[in-house]
C-alpha cells in the first residue's frame, strides 16, 4: 500500500510540471501576440500569419528573419511609451494642482514655474516617443 501512494503522489508532481509548462507556454504566446498587435514599426507579421499552419522548419525565427529581435523591440517600446504617458499625466495632475496656488507667494510661483517646466519635458519627451515610429518609417 505504501507504495501506491508514493507512486499517485509522483504522477501529482508530473502534472503540476506540465501545468507549468503550459502556462509559461500560454504567457510566451501572448507576448508574441502582444508584440505583433502592438507593432509600431510595421515590422512583424500579422498575427494570423505567425499562428497559421506551416509546413517544415517552423521556428518563428526562420520563418520570418528577425522576428524576435524585432517582438522584444516592439514591447521595449510599448513599455517606454506607457512610462512617458503615465510621466506626463502625473505631471500634468501636479501642475493643474500648482496652478491654483501660483499667485499667493513668490515661493508658489517658483514652484509653478519648476513644474511646467518638468510637464513640458515629460510632454516633449511623450511626443518624441510618439515620433520615432513615424522617423523610422522615414529613414
Amino acid at each position: 500500500m505504501a507504495g501506491g501512494k508514493g507512486s499517485s503522489s509522483a504522477g501529482g508532481g508530473c502534472v503540476a510540471l506540465f501545468v507549468v509548462f503550459l502556462v509559461i507556454a500560454a504567457v510566451v504566446a501572448g507576448i508574441i501576440s502582444l508584440a505583433a498587435l502592438i507593432d509600431p514599426f510595421n515590422w512583424m507579421p500579422q498575427v494570423g500569419r505567425i499562428w497559421a499552419d506551416c509546413s517544415g522548419d517552423c521556428a518563428l525565427a526562420h520563418r520570418f528573419p528577425g522576428f524576435w529581435l524585432h517582438a522584444v523591440l516592439n514591447l521595449v517600446y510599448a513599455v517606454v511609451a506607457a512610462v512617458a504617458s503615465v510621466a506626463f499625466l502625473m505631471s500634468v495632475a501636479e501642475l493643474r494642482g500648482k496652478r491654483v496656488e501660483r499667485f499667493d507667494s513668490a515661493d508658489a510661483a517658483g514652484q509653478f514655474t519648476a513644474t511646467q517646466n518638468e510637464c513640458l519635458g515629460t510632454g516633449a519627451l511623450l511626443g518624441a516617443t510618439a515620433l520615432l515610429p513615424i522617423v523610422l518609417a522615414i529613414f
